[in-house]
């Protein structure tokens, strides 16, 4: 089921602002593998954001490339837990304390790197990004 809606009672303290996609971009990738990747970069999003802060989606074609990024305001990832958090069961010092296996972000990659992308993260001043980078196949 991709009903977002579905969901409403876990996303109620956050405010999804923002929503900006470029209709133009097709890509050929195994739509549900993609969902589910995309759904856990929401979700973590939601998951560490600041209560009441924007989350932003954005989907853009922008230099060459397709770039789907998830941003939240909150507390960052650590600079020496950035190395590693797309390992399998790796639980950064702040995620400890919450629920989960450490196994959501590696999923992520795998996702994206089966796809012949990229995945990047940049946490600092309040804001994560996850960004998914899909080169253009003319």
């Amino acid at each position: 089921d991709r009903n977002f809606g579905n969901r409403r009672a876990r996303l109620e303290p956050h405010v999804l602002q923002r929503l900006r996609v470029d209709v133009a971009l097709l890509v050929r990738m195994d739509g549900d593998l993609v969902f589910r990747a995309l759904e856990n970069l929401v979700q973590n999003s939601f998951r560490y954001a600041e209560e009441r802060s924007l989350i932003r989606f954005t989907a853009e074609n922008a230099g060459g490339a397709i770039k789907i990024s998830v941003t939240n305001l909150g507390e960052t990832i650590a600079e020496k837990d950035l190395p590693f958090i797309f390992e399998p069961f790796y639980r950064g010092s702040k995620a400890r304390a919450g629920s989960g296996f450490g196994l959501g972000l590696s999923v992520v990659k795998s996702v994206v790197e089966s796809h012949g992308w990229a995945l990047e993260v940049s946490s600092l001043n309040r804001e994560t990004r996850f960004t998914v980078v899909i080169k253009h196949v003319d």
